[in-house]
């Protein structure tokens, strides 16, 4: 245990801390932004422990390892929601200049006629983009098993 005059000293330090504290973040209120003092703390990290070296493995092992793995094979296969992305994009696009040159500036419904030339042009776009996915998917596909 601590002896009492040890106690009251640590209770001295830790009041005239508490005043310092108060002192230096309240500051005046003229646009001030109270910033409290922080002392850096001694912090130690915890020994990491290292990885152990890698162990050789027994003929055995090795033959066990070769007779259950199965040859893979990596093909690099394309993103579909790039491709639907795209024809969306470009059927927008598309059907926006169509639709703007196709009808009649003074037409009372010429919006609309716009707004169904962007909805086909999207639609017959999309399907284009899932066209060329599938081919370039398949076409991936032959050429990861040696067959392109």
């Amino acid at each position: 245990m601590t002896e009492p005059s040890e106690n009251t000293e640590q209770t001295a330090k830790n009041q005239g801390a508490a005043e310092d504290f108060q002192s230096e973040t309240i500051g005046n209120f003229e646009g001030e932004t109270a910033q409290p003092v922080v002392e850096q703390a001694d912090v130690v990290a915890p020994e990491v422990e290292q990885p152990e070296a890698a162990r050789e493995f027994s003929e055995d092992e090795i033959a066990h390892i070769e007779s259950i793995a199965v040859p893979g094979v990596v093909r690099k296969a394309p993103r579909i929601s790039v491709f639907f992305w795209l024809g969306s994009l470009v059927g927008i696009i598309a059907g926006l200049i169509i639709g703007f040159v196709l009808t009649q500036p003074q037409a009372p419904n010429r919006w609309i006629e716009i707004t169904v030339t962007v909805a086909f042009t999207t639609m017959v776009t999309v399907m284009i983009a899932g066209a060329l996915f599938l081919f370039l998917d398949r076409r991936s596909v032959k050429e990861a098993h040696g067959k392109g």
